[in-house]
């Protein structure tokens, strides 16, 4: 078993991705001759500590040098993890650390990995694939989407042939397999740059909505309160987005719909029996009981007709899964920009309002 230890290494870490980091963060990567534990091992483990107030990364590495390594590899190794130690990987919560404690298991060593205490950056990210317009999302592409250089020349899944030869020819081949393996360990913390491309809509510092008249279509430009890592451009049908450091700008397209729009809180309406609609709790106070009943939730609605926008759901609306949504726009439109949404929500155009249905209500 051979333990290397490498020297401090300047890494790129913007605000929020020092943010995102505590001092007991701790990186890791593993290289195995196979995908199951059951009928595979490992040979390789990478760990990576990080200093966040100076941007820098000191990579160990623990290599089983014969096939039988491997335990005093995974001892050494868990000899330097503290187990408050947070473990930060790229598809570590289904690969790394599945694999390693099947490993760990197999040889009875005492395991003092907290395997909840981690964050995985594949699982994070994943929903922002189409926004980062990606063929996938294997740690290379996100590198190159940060234009962060890379020297090794194999990737993980050529590198079992490259162990395989290198057990029957000395070493030959060590430092090809060893380079791979460190950066990934490296280039894992500057991934957190993409920390600024998590949630847009609340990044933005003004928002300014342009529409001519008898146009189809909305442009739109933004200031970010941050400065993204790298340009992105990004389309689908009826919209266009472009980032470029601290701005933002874009078009949407207008379509001709009828929406309708349900109520967030139906306790709070009531149903008028005679006239067959809803109206808020507080306007029926006067009125005799038998007049009315509590609201259903499929009552609780308003339908509309008009101009709208199709929100981008990979775009604007991460927690939506699979849905269509769109926003209703008046004729006066940025009205019905209402900027920033309180905390936690994100950009929408102005809702129906108690004050609107009750100027539309005749009763």
């Amino acid at each position: 078993m051979k333990k290397i230890d490498y020297d401090l290494k300047k890494i790129e870490l913007n605000e929020k991705a020092k943010l995102a980091l505590s001092k007991n963060d701790v990186f890791l990567d593993i290289e195995t001759t196979g995908l199951s534990p059951r009928n595979a091992s490992i040979y390789l483990i990478g760990l990576g500590f990080v200093d966040r107030e100076n941007s820098t990364i000191k990579v160990t590495q623990y290599f089983a040098e014969t096939s039988s390594d491997e335990e005093s590899m995974l001892q050494s190794f868990l000899e330097d993890y503290e187990p408050d130690d947070r473990i930060i990987t790229f598809n570590g919560k289904m690969f790394d650390l599945p694999f390693l404690r099947d490993r760990i298991k197999k040889y009875n060593i005492k395991d003092k990995i907290d395997y909840e205490n981690q964050f995985d950056l594949l699982q994070a990210y994943r929903p922002y694939r189409k926004l980062f317009s990606l063929g996938g999302m294997r740690q290379v592409m996100l590198q190159e989407l940060l234009n962060l250089p890379r020297e090794d020349v194999c990737n993980g899944g050529e590198l079992i042939e490259v162990y395989q030869h290198l057990l029957q020819n000395h070493m030959e081949g060590l430092d090809d397999l060893l380079l791979h393996n460190r950066e990934d360990v490296e280039g894992l913390p500057s991934l957190l740059n993409l920390e600024e491309y998590l949630n847009l809509p609340e990044r933005l510092a003004s928002l300014k909505i342009m529409q001519d008249e008898g146009q189809k279509e909305v442009l739109f430009t933004g200031v970010l309160n941050t400065r993204l890592p790298s340009c992105i451009r990004y389309r689908e049908d009826g919209f266009y987005l472009q980032l470029t450091d601290s701005r933002m700008k874009g078009i949407l397209s207008l379509e001709e719909v009828s929406l309708r729009y349900y109520y967030p809180n139906p306790k709070d309406y009531v149903y008028l029996l005679m006239e067959q609609r809803i109206i808020p709790k507080i306007l029926a106070e006067s009125l005799p009981k038998d007049r009315y009943r509590k609201a259903k939730k499929d009552e609780c609605y308003q339908d509309s007709k008009g101009q709208a926008i199709r929100v981008p759901d990979s775009i604007l609306n991460y927690r939506k899964k699979n849905k269509t949504e769109f926003q209703m726009i008046s004729s006066t439109l940025p009205h019905f920009y209402q900027g920033i949404e309180k905390e936690g929500e994100y950009i929408k155009f102005d809702e129906v309002t108690d004050q609107s249905l009750r100027d539309n209500m005749n009763y």
